[in-house]
């Protein structure tokens, strides 16, 4: 059975298939022609408890033609109500219910996401129409909580709306189409990305704020996201993005004040040890003038003591001679006595 002249399979579980092995949770539209999604027309979350973190969407939609493009074939993949409920049972029994993804390259911690219900809807009064989502009956709903704060943050800010399943099955090629195709809708992606910055001219999309943590895309050959990856910067700011993340956000202004400060400070330390080199200096000038003061203050107490050297000899030589005459006169009185 062909659509639109491409071929139509519906998607059957091997007997070695794994079935869904993890939920992604992802930036709608994908691209990635190995991962399935839905909700094309508009974002796929819903807040079942937004103050609880709590989020609401279907992961499988039965009779809608997925478009698929692996190398260059290009085809429609399907899911059955059927299938639905098989791989719906079987990620709850294998326990692949609560593995999830995001962007199906990051690999989520345990307990980050926490799955709360899976089912599959039966009736028109399931719980899915109370949250304001009409999908068919035989669609496949998930419940989570969301307990990390930066998929939280992506996931109200930056871009992530939509889940997405990998998948590990076969396909059938069918036979007979169902009868309530509706025309294919071209994606639009403003449709997604409320807010756009032109960027070495490209054209980039995101939500809310651009800043560290928003997730940027471009639009490629086929209208639809790719994750940006580079360089640019926007008022003021030098963003970097890796697969669509923005890594970094430097304030160049900011960046160059603080360069101005950086270089202020270290010029008012260089000038400090100048003027301290300055004062040395000055106090070794007068340190020099203070020696030589002593200097001369010495050569004086030098000669005053060399002039009081010569005048204590004297004294000396003169004492000496009063005691000759001393006793010169004492030995005269003697001999007075010796007379008698």
């Amino acid at each position: 059975m062909k659509y639109n002249g491409l071929d139509v399979y519906d998607i059957v579980l091997g007997k070695n298939s794994i079935g869904i092995s993890a939920t992604s949770l992802v930036s709608l539209p994908a691209t990635e022609s190995s991962f399935l999604h839905f909700g094309e027309e508009s974002p796929q979350f819903k807040f079942a408890d937004e103050e609880k973190r709590e989020l609401i969407g279907a992961i499988m939609i039965p009779d809608k033609l997925i478009f698929r493009k692996i190398g260059d074939t290009a085809f429609y993949v399907n899911f059955t109500k059927e299938i639905i409920r098989d791989l719906t049972s079987k990620m709850i029994k294998d326990g692949t219910a609560g593995v999830f993804t995001v962007q199906h390259s990051v690999n989520v911690e345990d307990d980050s996401v926490e799955v709360q219900e899976v089912w599959v809807k039966e009736t028109e009064q399931d719980k899915s129409v109370a949250f304001g989502i009409d999908e068919p009956i035989g669609s496949s709903f998930m419940k989570v909580k969301i307990n990390d704060e930066i998929i939280w943050n992506a996931i109200k800010d930056n871009g992530l709306n939509g889940f997405s399943i990998e998948l590990d099955a076969a396909i059938a090629k069918k036979k007979e189409l169902f009868n309530n195709i509706k025309p294919e809708k071209k994606m639009n992606i403003t449709d997604v990305f409320s807010n756009t910055v032109s960027a070495n001219d490209v054209d980039l999309y995101f939500n809310a704020e651009l800043v560290k943590g928003a997730y940027l895309v471009f639009a490629d050959e086929a209208g639809k996201p790719s994750a940006y990856s580079g360089e640019f910067t926007h008022n003021a700011t030098k963003f970097s993005v890796e697969n669509g993340v923005v890594t970094e956000a430097l304030n160049i202004q900011l960046s160059t004040d603080e360069q101005i400060k950086t270089l202020a400070d270290a010029f008012s330390t260089l000038a400090e040890k100048l003027d301290g080199f300055a004062a040395t200096e000055e106090k070794l000038t007068a340190d020099a003038a203070e020696f030589e003061l002593l200097k001369e203050k010495f050569e004086l107490a030098k000669s005053e003591f060399e002039a009081s050297k010569e005048k204590g000899e004297g004294t000396k030589l003169s004492f000496a001679a009063q005691m000759a005459a001393n006793a010169a006169a004492s030995k005269e009185w003697k001999s007075q006595f010796k007379k008698k």
